[in-house]
């Protein structure tokens, strides 16, 4: 993906060994003004996601030594239908 925008902290939650000699990766969390502030009307899936500020993404990920963000897998299920609607499965 490459470094996060200039106002958006990202950071790696639990990072973990992907493999031998390869960076930890963990879940990626955003915090920033382009952060959603919660889900409409869905205060119980708001505070899955949005805890202390940061916007933990389901999204599994590593930084590089120079601060690119790359992303490795998914802790859901996306699937895009042919109209552009996501359905998001659990993990």
């Amino acid at each position: 993906m490459g470094p996060p925008f200039p106002t958006v902290e990202a950071k790696i939650i639990d990072p973990q060994p992907i493999e031998e000699g390869g960076p930890a990766a963990g879940e990626i969390a955003l915090r920033g003004p382009i952060v959603m502030k919660g889900y409409w009307n869905r205060p119980d899936a708001t505070a899955e996601v949005l805890r202390d500020g940061w916007l933990y993404t389901a999204t599994w990920g590593h930084f590089d030594s120079v601060g690119n963000l790359f992303i490795t897998g998914r802790g859901k299920e996306v699937i895009v239908l042919a109209n552009g609607r996501m359905f998001i499965g659990g993990n």
